[in-house]
């Protein structure tokens, strides 16, 4: 019996904790406007924020989705290209099929700078969009970071808990009990 409970605890230990490992991360920062015009509510020369998520695999290292918004564009959410740059990691993305814009992320990557195998965040070193036929910058970034998006645990998993603990409750007191010869 004494063998039960502890298999029991080690499964509620492993196997109903919540070990994800975080692959969505916030993108935000800020870029100066230097179109020349405005963008939608960002004027020409004014400093705006941009913000959207960033998804990577952490075991491969891998970028595998990108969703950023600027002010009077729209989403940058087809990946073009993503790889290391030196010590930094640089995303590249536009807006699909016939985007007249290129977004590029360049940010350093943690904890292993140059690689996204364990990424936990980062910070953003470089972006600009581009005007695709020209290459004249339309957005110019100055800052901004990389960051985890905070799991919440599921409902059904904070109504497993009790039922857990009432288990192993029965399980205590079922062998506190002594057995009837």
């Amino acid at each position: 019996m004494r063998k039960s409970l502890w298999i029991v605890v080690a499964l509620l230990l492993v196997g109903g904790a919540p070990y994800a490992y975080a692959d969505s991360f916030t993108v935000s920062g800020s870029a100066q406007n230097v179109s020349g015009g405005s963008l939608g509510s960002c004027a020409s020369g004014a400093t705006c924020p941009f913000s959207g998520t960033l998804t990577v695999d952490v075991t491969t290292g891998t970028v595998t989705g990108i969703d950023v918004v600027f002010p009077g564009l729209s989403a940058f959410d087809s990946l073009v290209a993503s790889n290391a740059f030196a010590t930094d990691w640089l995303v590249r993305a536009n807006q699909g099929l016939g985007s007249q814009f290129l977004f590029d992320l360049i940010f350093t990557p943690a904890p292993t700078p140059g690689s996204l195998v364990g990424f936990t965040g980062g910070t953003n070193v470089g972006s600009h969009v581009i005007l695709s036929r020209t290459t004249a910058d339309v957005y110019r970034g100055s800052s901004g970071s990389i960051t985890p998006v905070t799991a919440a645990p599921e409902p059904s998993s904070l109504a497993l808990l009790p039922l857990g603990l009432g288990a192993l409750l029965l399980l205590r007191k079922r062998m506190i009990r002594p057995l009837a010869v």
